[in-house]
């Protein structure tokens, strides 16, 4: 199914848009996405070249301030495969997690990783 002007096309591997709202629906998963998305924990040509950025386990929950690894664990699992990936290296974002990123920094007007944001007003 391709994307239009109003549903851009987002791989989520067959999870409906209903279940990816589900998913994302909870404060903890937001805050692992911005937490990857903030530490530029993302590749710029997703998994064709390069080696992306990645965080450890330990690292990922440190930031999201979870002291349960149970608990981090739970949330995390929710968001891999279709936001977050798994690799040796530790966790980044999927093209998927990398653009519900970009939204979710774009309605908070956080500014991507190595961008300092507007320019001041005087």
């Amino acid at each position: 199914m391709g994307g239009t002007r109003l549903t851009p096309e987002i791989s989520l591997d067959g999870m409906s848009p209903e279940d990816a709202f589900a998913v994302l629906g909870d404060e903890t998963r937001l805050d692992i996405v911005r937490i990857l998305w903030r530490a530029g924990a993302f590749d710029r040509y997703d998994d064709l070249y390069g080696n992306p950025t990645t965080m450890s386990f330990s690292e990922v929950r440190r930031r999201a301030d979870i002291t349960d690894n149970g608990r981090f664990d739970y949330h995390l699992s929710k968001l891999t495969p279709q936001f977050v990936r798994q690799t040796e290296g530790g966790y980044r974002l999927s093209s998927a997690g990398k653009k519900i990123a970009r939204a979710v920094v774009a309605i908070a007007e956080e500014p991507a990783p190595g961008d300092p944001g507007p320019p001041e007003t005087p």
